[in-house]
């Protein structure tokens, strides 16, 4: 929603996904019983 204000700068209010956030909330899911192989975590 805040990419939409007029004021953003060409949506610089969102960050590329990188290795440590996806890390991050794959160890997350991990703790909420999430297995490698549910179809949320296992991504072609």
């Amino acid at each position: 929603m805040l990419n939409e204000v007029p004021f953003a700068d060409h949506k610089a209010l969102l960050d590329p996904p990188t290795i440590d956030v996806t890390s991050r909330i794959l160890w997350m899911l991990s703790k909420g019983g999430f297995k490698s192989d549910h179809p949320q975590v296992n991504v072609p």
